[in-house]
């Protein structure tokens, strides 16, 4: 079995950079998350293995994998990645922890506060007893924003014990909790994957010719605002497989070829080196309706156009086109040029 690791970024950094600590400026990663492995094999560890870099312009700030598990379970790992440093409190409390959920397959890894059949309680709660060890089973900002939203309701501080978890979001909120504010009750589905295994043909370390022929493997779903997307900047997405233990990027990359080779440790992988962009974008700056790379009074032109003629991508909002299309249109374009190019 191969792990497939996909970084995906909105804005960010063009390194990922971690080292021994699990990389320890970006996310703290407890030891049962695991995605601390990956996660150390890309980042920077010494001037000769300067960790895993991208194409200038892309900039790694989300982190998504998918990995086998016992030979029939679907593991996945997510973190949001920060230029500069993990986010805390003002008393240094953190606020951004490593994910790790899993089901079995072929059901979905869904992120709902639930991991693999039956553990309890699910939800967010204290790892093996550390305030400031958090074990969610949401996704990395989901779990981010519910974490803020109650040190800014209770004076800064974390519950003070494992009952005071357990009131607050140590259940399911489907199993009810009397105690939580629904602002801060965190929202399934953010992140679904599910995968089939089965191909066993395709592309291999020699050829690509049959790539054609591996119609199976993982299907992801990944809510926008889980990825922080603010409408002006474009997601781009990189993705690679990687071998068991972290330790060797295959030739199996998004974007342009990079040649029939694998690529190696992850750590000396830089993407510069090879020709053509090894990312792909999937949602693009609202602004810039017509792509062209810059937003121009010409984008206000081809939407109207577009709105005029009942083209989806004039939903800007998602709630079918209306007039009210327009003015949120507008809004985004007065706002400015697009972010991170």
């Amino acid at each position: 079995d191969r792990h497939l690791e996909r970084l995906l970024a909105v804005a960010g950094q063009d390194v990922v950079h971690g080292s021994g600590s699990v990389t320890a400026r970006n996310v703290l990663i407890g030891i049962a998350d695991g995605g601390a492995g990956s996660l150390n094999r890309c980042g920077f560890l010494d001037a000769n293995n300067p960790g895993l870099t991208f194409d200038t312009g892309f900039f790694a700030d989300y982190y998504l994998n998918a990995h086998i598990e016992n030979t029939n379970r679907l593991a996945s790992d997510s973190a949001v990645l920060r230029k500069n440093g993990r986010l805390e409190n003002g008393l240094g409390s953190p606020l951004d922890f490593g994910v790790f959920v899993g089901k079995d397959i072929p059901n979905v890894v869904n992120y709902d506060g639930t991991n693999f059949c039956c553990d309890f309680p699910g939800g967010i709660q204290r790892q093996d007893g550390f305030t400031t060890d958090v074990n969610s089973h949401y996704p990395a900002r989901e779990s981010n924003r519910v974490l803020q939203g109650y040190l800014d309701s209770n004076a800064g501080n974390y519950p003070a014990s494992d009952a005071a978890w357990s009131d607050w979001l140590g259940v399911l909120p489907n199993q009810g909790n009397p105690t939580a504010p629904a602002n801060l009750l965190p929202r399934a589905n953010l992140i679904r994957q599910a995968m089939d295994n089965s191909n066993v043909i395709g592309v291999t370390d020699t050829s690509g010719a049959n790539a054609s022929t591996a119609i199976k493997g993982i299907e992801m779903a990944i809510d926008l605002g889980e990825l922080g997307y603010n409408n002006r900047s474009r997601i781009r997405v990189a993705g690679f497989l990687n071998a068991d233990g972290f330790t060797l990027a295959s030739n199996q990359v998004l974007g342009a070829a990079t040649g029939v080779a694998n690529l190696g440790d992850p750590r000396l992988v830089n993407f510069n080196s090879s020709a053509g962009n090894q990312y792909v974008v999937v949602a693009s700056c609202v602004a810039d309706f017509n792509e062209s790379g810059a937003v121009t009074v010409q984008d206000i032109f081809d939407f109207l156009t577009a709105w005029f003629a009942g083209d989806q991508k004039a939903d800007i909002n998602g709630a079918g086109i209306s007039v009210t299309d327009i003015f949120d249109f507008l809004t985004i374009w007065f706002a400015g040029p697009c972010l991170g190019g």
